[in-house]
């Protein structure tokens, strides 16, 4: 290396050190029409006034930037309602985070890098979190995002590695593709309905085992499970269980009225599609590469009918529900016959989950899954226990 070359490093190592120097030393400016930042020698950086921070196109026009190693925390005050794009990004040192309820967005990248950061809340004010807005937090090991989040951006947690949970908030209408790619430790997910659930599975791209809890549903990917779809939800989207090799079989509410394209695609394990009157609109290859066995339950003249014949799956037709609730068989009684049938069928035993049992009849708890709670309820109040004397009973 010769003479002028390592004057150029040097000049450059020192123009870097005399850059945060001066930021230190002036640690305050402008970053929106109505905001300021302050940063002092003990690495904290405070964000105050009113109104929306700037958006920068890359973090090196952040005006603290120069310094992003040495913050090592940021509190923005009551005022602010926004995070701009690139604001944090790379600040390698950042630890902790304070985001007042003014803030309703979150930019694009706005902690992009921030690899010292192991735990954020999303406050109830924020609806948007932009795209890889904390991508490549790597210590980042939890997330809450509270009720009011609207939309997640594509890649927003991609490559925090270090991700173990999250908890979602009920609110949650969008997810981006790839909103938690290689994530690779993540397996716990937090969701109040299905749809979360649909949204979270098509952008979770990991091998690790994946737990969801939603109410009572419960899906782990390491094990062939059922899924009973929530009563309430009106649509399948497309992609929602794709890949989801693990499933056995889903039972889907009437409240669904369609079923988007490759909603079932690659679920090898997936032998049983119970499918009621109510869905009228069926995507394309709903139910590809399923099992060699899958069979799709529905009702006579149905348009799930006309689907199983149009796709070439095996099709069973099931009874209609009477509305007697506990009333297994369909015969208008609730007695120890329907009993039998439901404890067969969970069982699994082998002729007891077609025509012979109307599940409808069976949730007798009211959760959206059919077990044995229901089995104790249903034996319950055939002996006649007191306060089992009516149907439908809650614990």
């Amino acid at each position: 290396m010769n003479r002028f070359v390592k004057f150029a490093i040097i000049t450059a190592v020192v123009l870097t050190l005399l850059a945060c120097i001066s930021v230190s030393a002036a640690s305050e400016g402008t970053c929106g029409d109505s905001v300021a930042w302050q940063f002092g020698d003990d690495g904290k950086l405070t964000v105050s006034g009113s109104g929306a921070m700037d958006n920068w196109s890359n973090g090196a026009s952040v005006p603290w930037y120069s310094c992003r190693g040495s913050i090592k925390t940021v509190v923005i005050l009551d005022g602010v309602t926004s995070i701009g794009s690139n604001a944090f990004y790379n600040c390698t040192k950042l630890t902790s985070v304070n985001i007042p309820d003014s803030v309703t967005t979150i930019g694009n990248h706005a902690f992009n890098r921030c690899s010292g950061l192991t735990g954020i809340t999303i406050p109830k004010s924020v609806t948007s979190i932009g795209a890889s807005a904390f991508a490549s937090c790597s210590t980042l090991s939890s997330i809450t995002i509270s009720d009011g989040v609207v939309s997640i951006g594509e890649k927003a947690f991609s490559g925090c590695s270090g991700l173990t949970s999250v908890k979602i908030s009920k609110s949650l209408s969008s997810i981006g593709a790839y909103a938690f790619e290689n994530c690779k430790m993540l397996t716990s997910v937090y969701i109040t309905d299905l749809e979360a659930w649909c949204r979270i599975k098509y952008s979770h791209k990991t091998a690790a085992p994946l737990n969801v809890v939603g109410g009572d549903l419960y899906i782990d990917d390491m094990l062939a499970v059922d899924i009973v779809i929530p009563e309430g939800i009106t649509s399948i989207n497309g992609y929602a269980f794709s890949g989801c090799s693990s499933i056995k079989s889903v039972t889907i509410p009437d409240s669904v009225t369609s079923i988007g394209t490759y909603a079932f695609l690659n679920c090898s394990s997936l032998e049983k599609a119970t499918i009621p009157k109510s869905v009228t609109d069926f995507g394309r290859s709903v139910f590809s590469n399923t099992s060699a066995d899958f069979t799709i339950h529905g009702f006579t003249d149905s348009e799930a009918e006309t689907y199983a014949e149009n796709n070439s799956h095996n099709f069973t037709v099931i009874t209609d529900w009477n509305g007697v609730v506990g009333d297994a068989d369909g015969d208008g009684r609730t007695n120890s016959v329907d009993l039998v049938y439901l404890q067969r069928y969970l069982a699994g035993w082998t002729g007891y989950d077609t025509a012979k049992v109307s599940l409808p009849a069976l949730d007798l708890n009211l959760d959206s899954a059919i077990n044995a709670d229901d089995a104790t309820i249903l034996a319950r109040y055939i002996a006649k226990w007191k306060g089992y004397e009516t149907l439908p009973i809650s614990f």
